[in-house]
């Protein structure tokens, strides 16, 4: 984890997906995966990799945002702009904010590019590692 992203986990500061506003929180952090691990699993090159570079592209910091326990619970595995409603901290379900959603689905679409070149770079990487050990039995 860089000390951007263990810095702001443990600054007990998010984007409140209610209010869209930073909004401080006095309970634990969770770790939530701005694009769900259910989607990154099904893009391509995703399960042809082995499970070490599997475990690199499902922790990259630049997919995770900090929330409370009870927003992550109910973003659960859809994709930002897909959360249409939230459990708040008063016990009551709010909408998530319009303005929320509409940055969410911008940042959707980066981050999800950014995924897709960490796959296409360790497959090659990961294909380079098997050369290497066949080298120089067969040619590459």
């Amino acid at each position: 984890m860089s000390t951007n992203l263990r810095e702001l986990m443990q600054s007990n500061r998010y984007l409140d997906p209610i209010t869209n506003e930073w909004t401080d929180w006095p309970g634990r952090m969770e770790a939530d995966h701005f694009v769900p691990v259910r989607y990154i699993k099904t893009m391509p090159g995703f399960q042809k990799l082995d499970s070490r570079w599997q475990g690199i592209i499902l922790r990259y910091e630049g997919n995770i945002q900090p929330l409370p326990r009870h927003h992550n619970r109910y973003k659960s595995d859809h994709m930002p702009s897909e959360w249409w409603f939230t459990l708040g901290s008063d016990g009551e379900f709010h909408p998530v904010n319009a303005d929320y959603l509409a940055e969410a689905a911008k940042w959707e679409q980066v981050i999800i590019e950014e995924i897709q070149n960490l796959i296409d770079s360790s497959l090659a990487q990961l294909n380079q590692e098997q050369r290497d050990k066949r080298w120089p039995y067969s040619p590459p």
